[in-house]
This record gives structure tokens, sequence and C-alpha cells, in this order.
């Protein structure tokens, strides 16, 4: 007796698999942007730049509310849906790997802020008088030693590990 007559396929029927493959991994990919290290304020015992970023973004008793983390966000929305559709078809075109994608999303955020951090003189409440007294220097944000801009990094992570790190300007 005879096999039945026919054609048999084999190998892979789901064209879509490899696009799923690759969506898949960048739903698994998230990033964050801000001061992941609790590193002293020079000149501190016990001042951290974290606490120092959460002083600045949302005032105390003795600073006033420079929310620049915020205005760099809300400045980045405007250009995030745009880049991230474009960064997203790059993935599919295999030009881009997905961490790649969210890594740069991640920097240009943080080149935001670097951005807000640079410009404060001209949009953030001065220092008070003895804030100058104390610093000697009228800049807000501390943007004349620099801490809040030499420690903002981005990190890419999967599954709640970092799998990039960097910092904003190429630094």
């Amino acid at each position: 007796m005879a096999g039945k007559p026919g054609v048999s396929v084999t190998g892979d029927l789901d064209p879509m698999k490899e696009l799923r493959k690759k969506l898949e991994q960048l739903a698994g990919l998230s990033a964050t942007v801000g001061y992941h290290e609790a590193k002293l304020v020079p000149g501190s015992d016990s001042l951290t730049v974290p606490t120092l970023a959460a002083i600045q973004t949302y005032g105390n008793e003795h600073t006033t509310k420079r929310p620049f983390m915020q205005r760099a966000a809300d400045a980045f929305d405007q250009t995030l849906q745009g880049r991230a559709a474009e960064l997203i078809g790059e993935v599919v075109n295999d030009d881009k790997a997905p961490p790649l994608a969210v890594q740069i999303l991640a920097s240009e955020l943080a080149d935001a802020v670097l951005t807000e951090l640079q410009t404060a003189a001209s949009w953030a409440e001065p220092n008070s008088a003895s804030t100058i007294r104390e610093k000697g220097s009228a800049i807000p944000l501390y943007a004349d030693h620099g801490t809040l801009r030499n420690e903002l990094g981005y990190a890419v992570l999967r599954n709640d590990s970092v799998i990039a790190e960097g910092k904003p300007g190429g630094q």
C-alpha cells in the first residue's frame, strides 16, 4: 500500500515569530534616569546626591522648589513618542538591538535633564543671600560645582537587573 499523496512542509511557518520575539525583548526592558548611587555631596558628612536632588526638586524649609527633572521629562515628552517609534522601527528592521534602542532613549532623556541643570540660571529662582554667602555663587542647583550634573546617570534594566549604564552627554 502506498503512502498518502500530498505535500508536507517543514520549518517555521510563523512569519510573525521573529517580530514577536523582538517586541517581547523590548517589553522586558525599562530604563531609569537620575541619581542611582548614594554618594555624599562634596563637603557633607551625611547629605547624599539623591537626597540633594530631591530637595532641589521638591524644596524644603530652606530651599525653593526647582523641579529640574520634571521640566526635563515634560520637555522630552514632546519628542518621546516619535523617537520611540523611530527606534522600534530600527529594532524591527534589525538595525538596532532592543537594549540599545532603550539605552538611546534613556541617554536622550538624561541629556534633557542635563540641559535643565545647565540652564537653571534662566528659569530657577535664584539662590538666597545666605546660600550665596555659603556657596560663593548665585547660580542655583549647584551648577557651579557640578555635583548634580556629574552624578546624573541612566540605567537600562531587564527584569530589574542593570544591563547597561551611562552618563549624559557621552561623559
